[in-house]
């Protein structure tokens, strides 16, 4: 079984995911697997020549790119193509290394890389308007620039929240949040026992 966890920029997905995983659930942070990606000699090969200035000492600046995606010397989907069929392959063996289990795929842009067709249920994390780009701006290197740059990749969140099955608001704090992993648990384990088998979640 399948899960999509996502949300707004600044929502506290990241404390979510973490959540997700002292409940027992086996999560794939997108995002780690990227940065550790990016370490590979391979991965860094295809940046150097795609982007060569961020390609110091044979190791990816990630400041760099970000200042370049900015400045629209590249864009963020151009970046994307260079990882994105490496990290298609770390999620697959990571959904069938847990065939039996209730499997989440923590991906920022779930719906916009349509992540979303693979997920049974989805869980969508926000919060208001005003706390999620205040947290985002506390965040090191931040800046409005910045900050538009990466807003820009996202699809509007009425929409998300509309293809969402369960939405979180972490407005109300740690316990209300947990609390309501904890119901939403309980619901994918019953969902889960009455399904049969099935292994559908190949990406291409």
């Amino acid at each position: 079984m399948v899960i999509g966890l996502t949300g707004s920029m600044g929502a506290g997905k990241s404390t979510t995911s973490q959540m997700l995983t002292q409940l027992g659930f086996f999560v794939f942070d997108a995002d780690d697997v990227c940065h550790k990606l990016m370490e590979n000699p391979i991965i860094i090969q295809k940046y150097k020549e795609k982007v060569p200035q961020c390609v110091i000492d044979g190791v990816i600046d990630r400041n760099i790119l970000s200042k370049m995606v900015v400045d629209n010397k590249v864009t963020i989907e151009e970046l994307e193509d260079l990882i994105i069929p490496s990290l298609n392959v770390r999620v697959n063996e990571f959904i069938y290394a847990h065939l039996d289990d209730i499997v989440v795929l923590d991906v920022p842009l779930l719906f916009e890389k349509k992540w979303d067709k693979y997920c049974e249920k989805i869980i969508y994390v926000t919060a208001s308007l005003g706390n999620l780009k205040s947290r985002v701006m506390k965040r090191p290197g931040m800046s409005e620039e910045k900050y538009k740059a990466l807003m820009s990749n996202f699809l509007p969140e009425k929409d998300k929240k509309a293809k969402s099955d369960y939405i979180i608001e972490t407005d109300y704090g740690l316990d209300y949040v947990r609390n309501k992993l904890n119901i939403i648990k309980e619901e994918l384990l019953e969902i889960k026992s009455k399904q049969k088998p099935k292994i559908e979640q190949i990406l291409n």
